[in-house]
């Protein structure tokens, strides 16, 4: 069997890592001198081919936008609205659910404005969200009602963010406090299904009167909608754009964030399986926990 070239380079790395662990645990292990010996140069020799690839022409052309920036793995939860909308009328509306969800990101370097506390920053941002219940007016409310429909919303985009730091420019720049906004543009993707259910009453008075039913707690009206309300599948994808406010807070290698994220995915400018070109601006709210790892 082969190994992959990487892993040929990276076993090294493992063995002085297991060799730590182990004797950090106070057992006894018995390794031949000339192994040992083998592993640490070989490890020797994978750092010294990073440090030469990362200091070479095109190593610097990536790594400066890298260096003192960080990955970030955690977890978030989320809650997702959407509204579905064609010449500026509401034709569905989702609300939202709060569900949990891995996140991933990549961040570089804070770059400020001279000795002030303003700053600003590029991310990879991905933003993946669901929710499965559609709005209904109930006693001058809106109530989610599970009617087997959902929307997924995946955003993929470059972000530039402005922010105002508390913090970063003390002694322990590790800890620090901040807030601002960002924009992003890329590849978008918004599917789901969906009832017809908030500009029926003149189109088809089948279905308002359902609405009307459910929206006054007769739950048997759920069925009458989705027999009589117009029913749509819809996937959409293109150039996306984003924009979110934030509040982050760093304590070492911990990040605590808050952020509101509005989807836009022009119906003009993507491709439509569906009957109606409608307008979808979904909007996530996030609050995560992750840990860095800076680079």
């Amino acid at each position: 069997m082969r190994l992959n070239p990487l892993y040929s380079r990276l076993w090294p790395i493992a063995i002085v890592g297991t060799l730590y662990t182990l004797s950090a645990r106070g057992e006894d292990t018995v390794i031949p001198p000339p192994a040992l010996d083998d592993a640490k140069n070989q490890a020797q020799a994978c750092f010294d081919l990073i440090q030469t690839i990362r200091h070479s022409d095109c190593g610097n052309l990536v790594y400066r936008w890298l260096d003192g920036g960080f990955v970030s793995l955690g977890l978030s939860w989320y809650s997702l609205a959407m509204k579905a909308t064609k010449d500026k009328r509401v034709y569905a509306d989702f609300l939202g659910e709060t569900f949990a969800t891995p996140h991933y990101g990549v961040t570089t370097r804070p770059n400020y404005f001279k000795e002030s506390a303003f700053g600003y920053e590029y991310s990879l941002g991905i933003t993946q969200a669901y929710t499965t219940v559609q709005g209904i007016d109930t006693a001058g409310k809106r109530v989610a009602h599970d009617l087997g429909t959902y929307v997924v919303a995946s955003l993929y985009a470059v972000q530039a963010n402005l922010f105002y730091a508390v913090g970063a420019h003390d002694e322990s720049p590790h800890r620090y406090f901040r807030f601002g906004m960002g924009i992003g543009a890329g590849y978008a993707n918004i599917k789901g299904k969906m009832y017809l259910t908030e500009r029926q009453a003149t189109d088809n008075p089948a279905c308002a009167l359902a609405v009307t039913e459910l929206g006054a707690g007769d739950s048997s009206a759920a069925a009458r909608l989705r027999q009589n309300c117009p029913y749509e599948d819809f996937n959409r994808w293109g150039l996306g754009f984003s924009a979110r406010l934030l509040l982050e807070g760093r304590i070492n290698a911990w990040l605590f964030t808050v952020q509101t994220n509005v989807v836009n995915l022009p119906s003009k400018a993507s491709i439509v399986a569906g009957k109606g070109k409608y307008d979808f601006d979904p909007t996530a709210t996030y609050a995560t926990i992750a840990y860095l790892f800076d680079l």
